[in-house]
C-alpha cells in the first residue's frame, strides 16, 4: 500500500489532503491501495485569520468533521525530522518517536510569528498567532478590565504596544528604534525611552516553520523552500510544498 503524507492542519495541509483524497475516490483507487494520511499536533483546523474575534471557540473546526467522512487517516502528533532520502518522517506522538513512511509528502507546516531574543518577550508578551495564544491575550485583558486600576485610567493612560504595528483608528506608532526589554510594566526601548503598558501584543512579522531549514534546496530569507510551478521541491523526488 502506498501512502501520501500531509504535514499541518492549516489551510494548505487540509486542503491538499482533501485534494488528494478526491482526486483518488474519482479515479477509483481506495484505501487499500492508498492512504492518505494527516499529521496535525491539534485536534482541531484553526481558522488563523480569526483570532481577533471576542468568540475563539467558533474560529476552531474539528478536523474528524472534515477529514472522517473522506476517509483521509488523520495522526495527532508533531513532525520533528525529515529524511527526505529515505522517505520517512519522524513524528513525536504521544510522548514517543514514530517513523511515517511515505511515498509522496505535502509539507504544509506554515509560517511561525518571529520571536527574537529580547528579554522579557517571552513571559510578558502576548500575540494572536495561534488560538492557544489569542485565548491566552483574552483572558489577559478580561482579568485587566475586571480590575479597578485599568478601569480609572482608561481614558488616557492605559495603553498597548503593538509591536510594528500600523498607524490606524489613532493607535500611537513609534518607528525607527527597537525593543530592548519587555516586563510586566511595559517596554524599554533601545534609545533608553521607556513606553508604560498593561499590555504588549509582538506582531513583528512572520518566519517559515524551522523544520523547512533541514530539507534539501534553496530557501529564501524568510525560511521559505523554492518550489516549482506545481508546488514539487526542486531537487527532491515526491516532495511537495504548499502554505
Amino acid at each position: 500500500m502506498k501512502r501520501i503524507v500531509v504535514l499541518g492542519g492549516g489551510f494548505a495541509g487540509l486542503w491538499s489532503a482533501i485534494g488528494a483524497a478526491r482526486r483518488l475516490d474519482e479515479e477509483g483507487i481506495g484505501p487499500d491501495r492508498v492512504r492518505v494520511t494527516l499529521v496535525e499536533r491539534n485536534d482541531f483546523h484553526a481558522i488563523r485569520v480569526r483570532n481577533y474575534e471576542d468568540d475563539l471557540d467558533a474560529t476552531t473546526v474539528p478536523l474528524s468533521t472534515v477529514l472522517d467522512p473522506v476517509g483521509v487517516e488523520r495522526i495527532r502528533g508533531e513532525a520533528t525530522a525529515i529524511d527526505a532520502d529515505r522517505r520517512i518522517v519522524q513524528v513525536r506522538r504521544e510522548g514517543e518517536e514514530v517513523e511515517l513512511r511515505y511515498d509522496r509528502l505535502v509539507y504544509a507546516l506554515g509560517s511561525r510569528l518571529w520571536r527574537p531574543p529580547i528579554p522579557g518577550l517571552g513571559e510578558h508578551g502576548f500575540d494572536i498567532d495561534t488560538y492557544e495564544g489569542a485565548k491566552r491575550l483574552q483572558a489577559h485583558l478580561r482579568g485587566l478590565a475586571a480590575t479597578p486600576v485599568i478601569g480609572s485610567v482608561m481614558g488616557e493612560e492605559a495603553r498597548a504596544v503593538i509591536a510594528e504595528a500600523l498607524d490606524a483608528l489613532g493607535v500611537k506608532v513609534r518607528t525607527g528604534v527597537r525593543v530592548a526589554a519587555v516586563d510586566s510594566e511595559g517596554v524599554a526601548l533601545e534609545d533608553g525611552s521607556r513606553i508604560d503598558a498593561s499590555t504588549v501584543v509582538w506582531c513583528a512579522g512572520m518566519r517559515a516553520h524551522a523544520l523547512g531549514a533541514s530539507l534539501p534546496g534553496a530557501k529564501d530569507e524568510l525560511g521559505r523552500i523554492e518550489v516549482d510551478a506545481f508546488m514539487r521541491v526542486r531537487g527532491v523526488p515526491d516532495l511537495f510544498a504548499a502554505g
